[in-house]
């Protein structure tokens, strides 16, 4: 499925071009794990037909897309989107795209096996906190609040590189963290979404990626 959505039409049409295709779920603040160099799964209609057929599903199968609305740019346009990409391999997707609570709902029910049939959620992935494994663990391991998989093996690498000291010995582990998602197609890495902030020409404000407004951080020009 990875193949079959194309991420730089998201990007360029629907998010206008505020956005950046991405290869990896760490942020460059975080404090490990990011490589600019990593790159994930592009566009090509022709091999997602031939994984599908390859997997045992040449015929596709349902799936429910999950989304929120009003929680992201362009969230709900986004799942519509990929919902029609992936139409186009076989696959017959649904999007629903609901406001944050029942988006929450609707994943637990479905992390929790009471919704039945296959799905796959359209969510951010941003952290803040600048914490490598806490958003890893949290959207990608077996126990993860917001994770869909479990993954023994990766698992163990998030810990493994979460518990090594060495600087440059732990970015190759959370570099290895990323290779082995990319290993499993765990996620469909979309794009990372541009902050897009205004402020009047007499503010000295520099914007903060964990997206907290601070007044004090705020300087007003040409006052006495």
């Amino acid at each position: 499925i990875n193949y079959a959505i194309d991420a730089e039409a998201i990007r360029t049409t629907i998010l206008g071009g505020r956005a950046d295709l991405f290869g990896q779920m760490l942020h460059p603040w975080n404090y490990s794990g990011y490589n600019p160099k990593k790159k994930w799964y592009g566009y090509d209609q022709a091999k997602a037909k031939a994984l599908l057929k390859e997997a045992g599903y040449e015929k596709g199968f349902k799936m429910e897309l999950v989304a929120t609305n009003g929680r992201y740019p362009g969230d709900k346009a986004t799942c519509e989107a990929i919902a029609g990409m992936v139409k186009k391999v076989g696959v017959n997707a649904t999007c629903n795209s609901q406001r944050f609570p029942l988006f929450k709902k609707l994943h637990r029910a479905y992390k929790a096996g009471k919704k039945k049939g296959a799905a796959a959620y359209y969510m951010g992935f941003g952290n803040g906190g600048g914490d490598s494994s806490g958003v890893l663990r949290g959207t990608s391991s077996c126990k993860g609040a917001w994770s869909g998989m479990c993954f023994k093996e990766l698992d163990a690498l998030i810990d493994k590189a979460n518990a090594t000291v060495d600087e440059k010995k732990q970015q190759m582990a959370f570099e290895a963290v990323t290779d082995k998602m990319k290993e499993l197609a765990t996620h469909k890495i979309v794009v990372k979404i541009h902050d897009v902030l205004g402020h009047r020409a007499n503010l000295k404000w520099v914007p903060r990626h964990d997206e907290t407004l601070l007044p004090w951080e705020i300087e007003v020009l040409g006052m006495n």
